[in-house]
């Protein structure tokens, strides 16, 4: 009995270490087929394509291509151009004259093998501290600037000390191709070389900047490396456009310039590395060379997802660190307000002239308190991985974001699934966080904003009768946007919080051949998609007593315009009411359509509560489809209905297209008025006459584009995990 538990359990830690090394040998062959060697393991952004032949080959493929490739219209074009090709006439004659020049085939003989295979682009780790950087010293600059003393911004940059220069790296950024054929890498280098040498060499302002050109050869390839240091810099010139603009002391500021770049250097480098075409950027002259030396992106703890993944036919690959995703975050959106200061500041002058009131006087002050205001609500922002894959019926696509999900709930599956139809064109689901602080949030911002409306009628720009209206507007017009808040606050909001909300499109079943009184008749029958929201309710009273509560409130607006405007079309109207409809799925509501209305009179918006949904739309078919629960019968292969999330999403392109094909039609029929054989566009060189069926052909065969189904859900570490699918015949 031992020895059996013993081979067992052996042949258990053996499957275990195989398995385990199968897997580091994918991620090692992984990396080293890929430019994700070249980015460091602490890397702060790495993005790529990757088989891209393999990726037009499957288009290629596709039924969307063959059938576009089929189109009458399509192969009589094909046709014509590669007539003009041989016979060397017209306009594609031109283009191949063009490129039968030596030099611009070789560029394009070049450019195919760029992306053919695979292209990157990647930044190190000193890139979050680059952009850090740059937004501090542009934070103390847009400070200085809201004090509005010109000459605050020339003090400034006068009394900058070094050590702020010197704090902002320059990162190594590198965008690079693989190419096969180093040959073509080679020529192109020399011909740079040699424009560079002798083109800028020859100019005497360009001839300090050609001895930091240098050309490196070694085991890794050929490559041009120019190297800028500030003594290569035209100060004198620069010191001269200074003078002229009259900025200030142009000797002061000119010498300042080169103290604070003072033993800085840039290199940029192109050439070959490896097996790949590189462009890159970068303070350090050997950081290219040492590129793919220590260690890969790949043993990044957050690329595991990845590695899972390696034996498929990896498509993209993306990366972002957390520092980089908080830079990035802090570079444009933090104080974002607060750096809208002078914008605001120069908004109030032309308003208000030299008479600004004292209240307008601290504007920035409530920028920034309307900064804080949002920042309490905004989580701490991380990074994500992202990549795609070849599937046999398309592709596929995972990002994991790592920043805490702060408004969608994914802790149970989405029970809505079960009322958005059994098989729907498109929808959009999800569950949204009960987060009344929010609101609460965006409650004290609308009073702030309350406060500067409240200045608006002293504006000397406003007129007496302009400025009568503008405080009837505040003094009656403001309740009521206050009552729809509270409603929407104390009412909706708690009816809401079970949080669940979807939008769905259907195919028509309702069809007109006239849809507004304006529109031209056609000739057959036009039927518009159904559309819906469905919306989980909490507490269906609850749901309507605020509804009720609307209604009283709109009343009230138009008793507003009434005594604004007596004499109006306004005087003996109301609020519309819906008439209660009885119903066997719950409480039903329409509102109904004037009779002079041309559309068909079983289109009716309307509203049905249910213990648990409301359901809005303008079909009764749908309405009654989405009040029953059944199964859905698409996105099967990625949307599981027990599955907890906290989105989904879903469209079929080609059967949208499919289903809009006699709107195309009856469009083509009433701009040229007359039939789909006639000409619209005639014969121009080696493009055909193009005729309405043209149009039609190519439009049914767009109808083979595929479908797209999307899941998210709570990553292990709070953020979220999202796949897609895109599923092409």
């Amino acid at each position: 009995m031992r020895f059996a538990i013993r081979v067992a359990f052996g042949w258990f830690v053996g499957v275990g270490l195989a398995n385990a090394m199968v897997c580091s040998c994918v991620a090692v062959d992984f990396a080293k087929e890929t430019a994700l060697r070249f980015a460091e393991e602490d890397c702060d952004f790495f993005a790529g394509g990757l088989h891209l032949s393999e990726q037009w080959a499957q288009f290629e493929n596709s039924q969307l291509y063959r059938e576009v490739s089929q189109v009458p219209l399509v192969k009589s074009a094909i046709q014509s151009w590669q007539e003009e090709w041989k016979a060397r006439e017209g306009q594609v004659g031109q283009l191949r004259g063009m490129i039968d020049n030596p030099n611009v085939e070789s560029l394009l003989k070049l450019a195919r093998e760029m992306f053919s295979d695979e292209f990157f682009a990647l930044a190190d780790n000193q890139a979050s501290a680059a952009i850090l950087g740059i937004t501090e010293l542009s934070g103390e600059m847009n400070a200085i600037a809201v004090s509005g003393d010109p000459a605050a911004l020339e003090d400034f940059f006068m009394e900058l000390p070094k050590s702020e220069i010197d704090n902002i790296p320059v990162p190594t950024i590198v965008i690079g191709f693989k190419v096969k054929n180093h040959e073509l890498i080679l020529g192109r280098l020399d011909q740079l070389e040699a424009l560079i040498r002798f083109g800028l060499g020859s100019i005497p302002i360009g001839q300090s900047f050609v001895e930091g050109l240098e050309r490196i050869e070694d085991a890794r390839g050929t490559r041009l490396t120019w190297t800028i240091i500030p003594e290569m810099v035209p100060w004198s010139l620069l010191r001269q456009n200074i003078a002229l603009g009259g900025q200030g002391d142009a000797g002061a500021m000119t010498g300042k310039l080169q103290s604070l770049f003072e033993d800085r250097e840039l290199c940029v480098t192109i050439g070959q590395l490896d097996d790949y075409l590189i462009f890159s950027l970068s303070e350090d002259q050997d950081a290219i060379s040492n590129l793919g030396k220590s260690g890969s992106l790949i043993k990044n703890s957050h690329m595991k997802p990845l590695l899972d993944k390696a034996n498929e036919v990896i498509t993209s690959v993306g990366y972002v660190s957390d520092k980089y995703a908080d830079a990035d975050f802090q570079s444009r959106l933090k104080g974002f307000f607060f750096r809208q200061t002078p914008t605001v500041q120069q908004a109030i002058l032309a308003i208000y002239g030299a008479d600004i009131p004292e209240e307008l006087q601290s504007v920035s002050e409530d920028l920034i308190w309307l900064d804080e205001q949002i920042d309490e609500l905004v989580p701490e922002i991380q990074g994500q991985t992202a990549f795609s894959f070849l599937t046999k019926s398309g592709s596929e696509f995972w990002n994991y974001a790592r920043t805490e999900n702060v408004v969608f709930d994914a802790s149970k599956p989405l029970s809505i699934l079960e009322h958005v139809g059994k098989d729907p064109i498109a929808m959009l689901v999800c569950r949204l966080q009960d987060r009344p602080e929010h609101f609460a949030t965006a409650r004290r911002i609308v009073r702030k904003i309350k406060d500067y409306l409240d200045l608006v009628p002293e504006s000397e720009g406003l007129s007496d009768s302009n400025r009568d209206a503008w405080r009837e507007f505040l003094n009656r017009g403001w309740p009521f946007i206050v009552d729809l808040a509270d409603i929407l606050e104390k009412q909706f909001m708690p009816a809401m919080k079970e949080g669940q909300h979807a939008w769905v499109l259907h195919e028509g079943t309702l069809t007109s051949k006239k849809w507004f009184k304006e529109m031209p008749e056609s000739k057959k029958p036009l039927a518009i998609p159904d559309t819906a929201t469905v919306t989980g309710i909490y507490d269906k009273t609850a749901m309507s007593n605020a509804w009720s509560s609307v209604f009283k409130v709109f009343d009230e607006a138009l008793a507003i315009v009434r005594d604004l405007e007596p004499d109006s079309n306004w005087v003996d109207i109301l609020a519309p009411r819906p008439i209660a409809v009885e119903s066997s799925a719950g409480e039903r509501y329409k509102l109904p359509i004037p009779e002079d209305c041309p559309v068909p009179k079983n289109l009716v918006p309307q509203l049905l509560l249910t213990d648990h949904f409301m359901i809005a739309s303008y079909s009764n078919q749908q309405t009654d489809a989405l009040a029953k629960s059944q199964p859905l019968s698409v996105g099967n292969e990625v949307i599981v209905t027990n599955q907890a999330c906290c989105c989904v999403g879903y469209f079929d392109f080609g059967r949208l297209l499919r289903i809009s094909t006699p709107w195309i039609v009856y469009a083509i029929e009433t701009a040229s008025g007359g039939e789909l054989d006639d000409v619209l566009l005639e014969e121009n060189g080696a493009m055909p006459a193009i005729k309405g069926s043209d149009i039609i052909d190519l439009w049914k065969a767009l109808g083979s584009a595929g479908q797209v189904a999307s899941v998210t859900t709570t990553g292990k570490d709070g953020g979220s995990v999202t796949r897609t699918v895109v599923k092409t015949p």
